[in-house]
């Protein structure tokens, strides 16, 4: 070459010293070459040594916008100590029809016969009734002695009629037995009728229902052949007076009729149901025995209905 040529005409010390140069360059370019920065991936802090220097794939970047990511709902956790049984469903209660409103009102049957009567809508119903009144005796021997009373019924509500009174002639006429009552909650038997005193007629019995009532007198004897007429009866169910007697012959007086039954009930909503057909007996008043002088008639029996 053409350097050793140059070298070998060099002296020796020169050539010494052109080599240090020669290796010294060289040593600085290895040094260079091994302190130069690595083209791959760096190897991650405290990976081994030894490695290929293959790094981790690189994550690519997304392009184009990214879609919205959905947030679940969160689901509620049962309170601590709650149990996992479903509540069960509360049944719905029926609501009851409401019941419609009752207007007050009344019906009287008094006339002596037989009726019905349509139960209306009433949240409490009294039904009230009267047998009919016996008839007054009567002074005489033709037919002195009074008639009975008729019965008056509502439903199973009974009242039989009061007896008529006795007649009298030769002896006083006694008075007529009163009616009978059964069915309801309050039952008053009629009373008797009065029996003649002095040849006197006796007074007709009074109401069986308690009322304030005025009897029917019995007609006064006279001194002649014929006494008074006993006067009818003034009330429902109550009893004829029996005719007055004379003196002169000493004809007794005929005895007072005997009152009807009484008998009374309070129905409460639906006893009775509504638009239920009730039969109705009223029962006639007795009639008066005939003689020398009459006795009084009886009163009719009699229904009333109240309700509200």
């Amino acid at each position: 070459m053409k350097t050793n040529s140059v070298n070998s005409k060099l002296p020796t010390a020169v050539r010494a010293q052109y080599s240090l140069l020669i290796v010294a360059f060289l040593a600085s370019s290895l040094l260079m070459v091994g302190c130069a920065p690595s083209t791959g991936n760096p190897t991650a802090p405290g990976s081994d040594p030894q490695a290929t220097g293959v790094g981790p794939t690189p994550t690519p970047t997304p392009t184009g916008t990214p879609m919205p990511t959905a947030t679940p709902t969160p689901t509620a956790s049962p309170s601590p100590g709650a149990s996992a049984t479903p509540t069960p469903t509360a049944t719905p209660v029926a609501t009851p029809t409401p019941t419609p409103t009752a207007v007050p009102g009344s019906a009287a049957f008094a006339s002596p016969g037989g009726f019905t009567f349509t139960v209306p809508r009433y949240n409490t119903m009294t039904v009230k009734v009267w047998g009919g009144g016996g008839g007054g005796g009567a002074s005489g021997s033709n037919n002195p002695f009074g008639f009975p009373g008729g019965t008056s019924t509502f439903d199973t509500l009974v009242a039989t009629g009061g007896s008529g009174g006795g007649g009298g002639w030769d002896r006083q006429g006694t008075g007529g037995a009163g009616g009978v009552a059964t069915g309801g909650t309050h039952n008053n038997n009629g009373a008797h009728g009065v029996t003649a005193f002095d040849n006197n007629g006796g007074a007709g019995a009074c109401d069986p229902s308690g009322n304030p009532c005025i009897p029917a007198s019995g007609g006064q004897a006279s001194f002649t052949d014929n006494g008074s007429d006993g006067q009818p009866g003034w009330y429902p169910g109550t009893g004829g007076g029996g005719g007055g007697g004379s003196h002169l012959g000493s004809e007794g007086g005929g005895g007072g009729g005997g009152a009807g039954g009484y008998t009374s009930r309070t129905y409460i909503y639906p006893a009775l149901p509504q638009g239920r057909v009730v039969n109705i007996t009223v029962g006639g008043g007795g009639g008066f025995g005939w003689g020398l002088s009459n006795g009084g008639l009886g009163h009719a029996g009699q229904v009333t209905i109240t309700w509200q």
